[in-house]
């Protein structure tokens, strides 16, 4: 029978830090809760920036990190998490957020990070998504328990899950891009009555 491993035993916990406004020199990105959505890696373009010198090196994200939501008025957001990969700026993280950092050495990170999202592990730490309670703790994550294979076959695995994602992510943004091409021909030819010529140039049609 295979051992079940406290999530504490894998790595570190870091909770973010709370940042005021003030003008960015040197820009450091930072992910906050409404970078989170259903995404499973950032949208690096769309965080906001504050100036590296408020964050401390130790806030800083590194590639395998896994952050997750830690507080949040809407409590179905509380325990999502998003995996950092092929970052090439500085990042942070805001303080309604925690930072789990993996053991390279005992864990592979992606594979952790897909494994945190299977049901049986997510609801280990999502009873505050049953109750009033809008806080994910340290203590709460620490306490999940995981059944973990070789390095190497979770290496495997999270190669495969990735690749999978990557792909699922490309055919959303031909869809999206379909989608945008077949409002603006309703667009023309419904709305403004230009409809193509033999040419394939727009013309109005009275």
């Amino acid at each position: 029978m295979q051992k079940k491993i406290k999530l504490s035993e894998l790595g570190q916990f870091k909770n973010g830090l709370n940042f005021s406004k003030i003008d960015v020199e040197k820009p450091c990105k930072m992910i906050g809760v409404s970078n989170f959505s259903n995404y499973l890696f950032p949208k690096y373009t769309e965080l906001d920036s504050i100036d590296s010198s408020l964050v401390p090196k130790e806030f800083l994200l590194e590639d395998g990190d896994i952050v997750f939501v830690r507080s949040n008025g809407n409590k179905n957001l509380v325990g999502r998490s998003m995996y950092i990969s092929n970052s090439s700026e500085k990042i942070t993280f805001s303080g309604f957020c925690i930072r789990f950092r993996p053991d390279k050495e005992k864990v592979n990170p992606l594979f952790l990070f897909y494994l945190l999202r299977a049901p049986g592990c997510r609801k280990q730490y999502s009873y505050s998504q049953q109750t009033n309670i809008t806080n994910l703790s340290q203590d709460v994550l620490g306490g999940v328990s995981v059944i973990l294979p070789s390095l190497e076959k979770q290496k495997v695995m999270a190669e495969m899950l990735y690749k999978l994602d990557l792909k699922i992510e490309n055919n959303n943004a031909i869809n999206d891009n379909l989608e945008q091409m077949a409002n603006q021909l309703f667009e023309h030819w419904f709305v403004q009555f230009k409809f193509p010529s033999s040419n394939n140039e727009m013309s109005y049609n009275d």
